[in-house]
């Protein structure tokens, strides 16, 4: 989580958002995820391919995580981040198949983060990717997964703290 926040700190500064949007953008970041309390331990740590049930289960993690901010006022501002970071640019993604700009920005920015950090670890269902290889396939999706002008941002901000 972490690591998550620090990619998206780092992208929303890139992007000049203003200090309240990178408070909010510092909790929601660390809460982007809060749904999978709900989700059994057997499928979040599965090694081989989910089911269609078990997909459906891990999808789920979105609203419920919504669910559970959106009961605490003061956190409510970070719901965009928690419903909207598995939304995709072409409209492909969930929990509600936005596409372009009608993602929130919030989702947008995390979506980034979210899975340059999922590929660059090591998780119990791939192995861990290179980090450049990373960069190469967010360019590869600017326009289909991810907001084309924000993964080029994110990717030049990676690039130049690895070339450091």
């Amino acid at each position: 989580m972490q690591r998550v926040q620090n990619y998206a700190l780092e992208l929303g500064q890139a992007l000049d958002w203003s200090a309240d949007d990178m408070v909010v953008l510092e909790y929601g970041a660390l809460l982007h995820d809060i749904g999978k309390v709900s989700v059994p331990e057997a499928v979040l740590n599965k090694t081989s391919s989910l089911t269609s049930e078990e997909f459906s289960v891990i999808q789920k993690h979105t609203t419920g995580g919504g669910k559970i901010i959106d009961g605490i006022t003061h956190l409510r501002e970070a719901l965009p981040y928690i419903l909207y970071h598995h939304e995709k640019w072409d409209g492909t993604g969930y929990p509600e198949g936005l596409q372009g700009e009608a993602i929130p920005r919030e989702g947008r920015l995390l979506a980034l983060a979210d899975v340059y950090d999922a590929l660059t670890s090591q998780r119990p269902y791939h192995q861990q990717m290179k980090f450049e290889d990373a960069l190469d396939l967010i360019l590869r999706e600017a326009g289909k997964h991810f907001d084309p002008q924000m993964a080029e941002v994110f990717v030049r901000i990676q690039r130049e703290k690895l070339s450091r």
